[in-house]
């Protein structure tokens, strides 16, 4: 999970399991998301070997 720098956790839950999830599939994902959902799916999409596009 990430860190402000000072230590503190800055990633959910949430985006910390659904990287975890994209880690182990063995192909492309696509990830589609509203609301809280989508709110994890950005901080999962982040994650530099998850981006398409910079």
């Amino acid at each position: 999970m990430g860190t402000d720098g000072a230590g503190a956790d800055t990633q959910s839950a949430g985006g910390f399991f659904i990287t975890r999830t994209i880690d182990n599939q063995p192909g492309d994902v696509v990830l589609v998301g509203n609301s809280w959902g989508g709110m994890a799916i950005t901080e999962a999409g982040n994650h530099p070997c998850h981006c398409l596009f910079k």
